[in-house]
């Protein structure tokens, strides 16, 4: 903002006093000079205003005391300014009803203009809740204040946080930067990297503090940030999963309200060996589903997971404290004993004309039709075999472009064989093949309708039920 800068300075003790000048251009010049007093002057010569920088703003003395707060607010010593303040003060004189006569004075006075002592430096019970609402909750824009020794360097440095804590505000002070750090040289200062790593840990317990001592306060800011939190799991090949996953909630169908991983385990009965979780749009579609009835019957919860994220965090995890996530509408659950395996596999055996009758009608919308062995009071359910799940396919779908329809789940249906549905089905084969035929469509678009799966073939499945009277 200037043309050419003078200082001059006196050194404590000595009688000469220097004068360095420089135009920025061509060198400087250093000359003896008269100086009073000990100490330094910076003098800048401010430019002509032109066309595209009106330069004398800088004179103005709200925008030097704006500039003095933003970026030398906490230097350690007193800043100067002599500004124009004013008030009502009375002049002596008395009006006609006999009151005292008051007018504006302005007056120019020496006033200190930094605060000095930073926020975060002061003693936590110096300090209240709405002193730091007030100081960290202007406008928003992710990344921290960082300051050396108290003089501002950079207003949002976004290299300090994982994005997965954009959302928090504050300040690194450290005397150690220098004030004319670059953003290339904060991605490999090593005192950044070390910052930057007890930053982390130090949000993350006090995270941790706030669930374990407030959790109404860590409900509410879960409510704002949780998905964050989740997205940052599965960013970056789970990079941040290990710093992330104690943090995390799931809705638990047990005691109907968010938990984390950390609660479900401590609450598994003896004897369950995974992490049993039901994907829906909703907690409550998610309890509706059929194939959560083995699981509860063995009396374990079930964590609902309801958003797009939910599966992904899953998947990225795979285990918490050594149990494996496992997804309700999956293949093998776990729960049956090596006999009841061979039973059911004996069964399915017996059962094998008519699941084929099934599959040969329905073609290629599923990939196989098998008894189930979850179901215990619905007659059907649509799960999934390979490591496409339906709700992969529904996230995958709702997103524009070609290649939403390349991402498709294998289909199971699975039938409940001591369901009357399934006996009436099995009884009109040989006897009433058109009938058997259109009670199969109907059990298949009853399965694809409970799964939340969109119908291709609403009217076909209309007809079939007419088909029925």
């Amino acid at each position: 903002v200037s043309d050419k800068v003078t200082v001059r300075s006196k050194a404590y003790g000595d009688d000469q006093a220097w004068e360095w000048t420089s135009s920025g251009s061509d060198g400087y010049t250093v000359k003896e000079c008269e100086k009073e007093s000990w100490g330094t002057d910076v003098i800048m010569h401010i430019r002509p205003d032109d066309e595209n920088e009106k330069y004398s703003s800088y004179l103005d003395e709200y925008t030097l005391e704006d500039l003095v707060k933003k970026y030398s607010d906490y230097v350690r010593w007193p800043i100067h300014m002599q500004l124009e303040k004013g008030s009502m003060e009375e002049t002596g004189e008395t009006d006609e009803d006999g009151n005292p006569k008051r007018e504006w004075v302005t007056r120019v006075e020496d006033t200190v203009v930094n605060s000095m002592v930073p926020i975060w430096q002061r003693r936590k019970d110096e300090v209240s809740d709405e002193d730091c609402m007030k100081f960290y909750s202007r406008d928003f824009e992710p990344g921290l204040q960082l300051y050396s020794a108290g003089v501002m360097i950079m207003d949002k440095c976004k290299d300090l946080l994982p994005e997965c804590f954009r959302f928090v505000k504050g300040i690194v002070d450290s005397p150690d930067l220098s004030l004319n750090i670059s953003r290339e040289m904060l991605q490999h200062d090593r005192q950044l990297n070390m910052i930057k790593s007890n930053l982390e840990k130090k949000i993350k317990a006090e995270l941790l503090r706030l669930m374990e001592e407030e959790p109404e306060t860590y409900g509410e800011f879960y409510r704002n940030f949780g998905r964050q939190l989740k997205y940052g799991i599965v960013e970056d090949y789970g990079m941040k999963a290990e710093l992330l996953k104690d943090l995390i909630m799931f809705h638990s169908y047990e005691k109907d309200e968010p938990i984390t991983l950390k609660s479900y385990v401590e609450s598994m009965p003896e004897g369950q060996e995974k992490i049993y979780f039901a994907t829906a749009e909703s907690v409550t579609r998610a309890k509706q589903l059929p194939q959560t009835e083995q699981v509860r019957d063995k009396g374990y919860d079930i964590l609902c997971l309801t958003e797009d994220v939910d599966e992904f965090v899953t998947r990225t995890l795979r285990e918490y404290e050594g149990k494996e996530f496992c997804d309700v509408s999956g293949n093998d659950l776990g729960l049956e004993t090596e006999e009841e395996m061979k039973n059911s596999e004996e069964r399915e055996e017996a059962e094998k004309d008519t699941l084929d009758f099934i599959k040969d009608i329905l073609g290629d919308k599923v990939s196989s039709v098998k008894l189930s062995r979850k179901l215990k009071t619905h007659a059907v359910c649509l799960t999934s075999e390979g490591d496409v799940s339906l709700e992969m396919e529904k996230y995958f779908s709702s997103i524009p472009g070609e290649q939403s329809e390349m991402v498709k789940a294998k289909r199971v249906l699975e039938i409940n064989p001591d369901h009357p549905a399934y006996s009436a089905l099995k009884d009109a084969i040989g006897r009433e093949g058109g009938r058997a035929e259109s009670m199969a469509r109907i059990l298949y678009g009853q399965a694809v309708l409970i799964a939340g799966m969109p119908m291709d073939d609403v009217l076909d499945l209309s007809e079939d039920i007419f088909k029925l009277f």
